[in-house]
Parts: structure tokens; C-alpha cells; sequence
């Protein structure tokens, strides 16, 4: 009976030890989401808040959204934009469905939840009407050469 306790006792904590063993933390690989495709030049004038364009004002804004398993922008928010009230952060979120990203992935298995900010910044598409020459902005001189 002795001998039966011991053998007992000892399966018990050699069972013990595995199921510490199983217990444990697995390793995990995670890779962070990040952007595969953007917003073409012609969104962005598409998109531009017509008042900010009419007045020749740039701008900017910075968006949080979080990143599906197939790579679309969700739930996006304004976190910040200016110049306030101009409508850059509208035209922001507008923008945000045309973003695709890269989903986080867990073991390399994609998955939902990832936070991402993305910072836009709007600059007034250049006039293409038939004055677009008297609208068009000053290019900036050279620098002077200072090598000589």
C-alpha cells in the first residue's frame, strides 16, 4: 500500500509538472499593420473642402482607425486638424476608406485590431482652368550657389 501511495504521489507531480509546463506563455511572433496603398494626388483634390480650396488654404489632419483582417481603415476619428474649421478632417475620414494596410498578424495569421494613426496633409490642387496661369503659385528661386 506503501509503495502504491508512492507510485501515486509521484504521478501526481510528474502530471503537475506537465500541466505547469503547458501552463507557460507561448512565444508569440506579432507584426504591426502598416499601409500598402494610399490616396492617389487625384483623391485628395477630389476630397478637398471646397471652402479651404476657394480661399487657397493647405492643411492637414491626423486620423485614428483601426485595421481589419483584410487590410480596410474602420472607426476612424478626427483626432486633430487644421486649420479648425476649415473641413480638413472631414475630408480626412472621407479619404480614410481608400486607404488599404497591411492587417496585423499573430504567427503570421492576420487578425482585426490594430490601431493606427494616419497623418494627411491637404496642399490646394494647382487651378486647371483656362486662367490657370495667372492662378499658378510663384516657384521658388534657387538657392545661391555658395560653393564658389
Amino acid at each position: 500500500m506503501f509503495m502504491r501511495g508512492m507510485r501515486i504521489a509521484a504521478l501526481a507531480a510528474l502530471l503537475a509538472g506537465a500541466g505547469s509546463a503547458i501552463a507557460q506563455p507561448v512565444a508569440r511572433v506579432i507584426t504591426a499593420a502598416d499601409c500598402t496603398a494610399m490616396p492617389k494626388a487625384v483623391d485628395m483634390g477630389r476630397f478637398y473642402p471646397a471652402r479651404a480650396q476657394r480661399l487657397g488654404l493647405d492643411g492637414h489632419a491626423r486620423i485614428a482607425c483601426v485595421v481589419t483582417a483584410e487590410g480596410l481603415t474602420q472607426d476612424c476619428v478626427v483626432l486633430d486638424e487644421g486649420p479648425a474649421g476649415a473641413g480638413f478632417g472631414d475630408a480626412a475620414l472621407r479619404l480614410s476608406t481608400l486607404f488599404r494596410m497591411r492587417p496585423m498578424t499573430r504567427d503570421g495569421v492576420a487578425f482585426a485590431g490594430a490601431h493606427v494613426i494616419i497623418p494627411i496633409r491637404f496642399v490646394v490642387p494647382p487651378y486647371q482652368g483656362p486662367f490657370a496661369k495667372w492662378f499658378a503659385r510663384p516657384k521658388p528661386s534657387p538657392a545661391p550657389d555658395t560653393t564658389r
